[in-house]
């Protein structure tokens, strides 16, 4: 059949979403489906909710790092590259699970995997060792540490109550403003951060 321009032109509103003006044709008030702006709903949608899933796992990224400052992975590593069961080994950790440790320490891009399972440090994850001027190991284990993780689990309560008081609520006692400083300055003591 020789081409009719009338055929594309009932067509070409049909391939965008839009009513057609063939008889038959769903009317103005029908809704009509564009698959573009379908794609591009589902991927707005599926953006939207990494965002939010991103929020929901922040708190295991941050356990991960904290194990590992904890455990002491950036200083073992410090000194140079390790597999695993060397690593392991070193820090008294079962090597199955130091392995996991270490990889899912990778995914947060502090440590490097080669192809042979040896593991290095990158340039974030020097910033967890205890001997970098500019370490960032005793910020992590006071705040990822569980004096201050303890604290967050009292936010609903306080917030439908109206009273900031998550140290009563979860340690039995006020802390005054000079206590507070006392215990604040111990805790960064304990954890090596420094004073400001």
């Amino acid at each position: 059949r020789p081409f009719d321009r009338r055929d594309w032109q009932a067509k070409v509103p049909t391939m965008l979403g839009l009513p057609s003006t063939r008889r038959g044709a769903p009317r103005i008030g029908k809704k009509v489906t564009c698959p573009f702006s379908t794609a591009f709903r589902a991927q707005e949608e599926y953006v939207l909710s990494r965002k939010v899933l991103d929020l929901i796992f922040g708190r295991w990224r941050s356990q991960i790092l904290y194990a590992g400052v904890k455990l002491g992975i950036f200083d073992a590593l410090g000194a140079g590259p390790k597999t695993a069961a060397v690593t392991a080994r070193e820090l008294g950790l079962d090597p199955a699970l130091a392995y996991r440790l270490l990889r899912a320490l990778g995914s947060l891009e502090l440590l490097r995997e080669d192809k042979d399972r040896t593991f290095s440090l990158t340039e974030t994850g020097e910033l967890l060792r205890s001997d970098h001027p500019q370490t960032l190991r005793g910020v992590t284990l006071l705040e990822e540490g569980p004096e201050h993780y303890a604290l967050w689990k009292h936010l609903p309560a306080m917030v439908r109550d109206g009273k900031q008081n998550a140290f009563m609520r979860e340690f039995g006692r006020w802390l005054e403003a000079r206590g507070l400083a006392r215990s604040v300055a111990a805790t960064c003591a304990r954890h090596g951060v420094p004073r400001t």
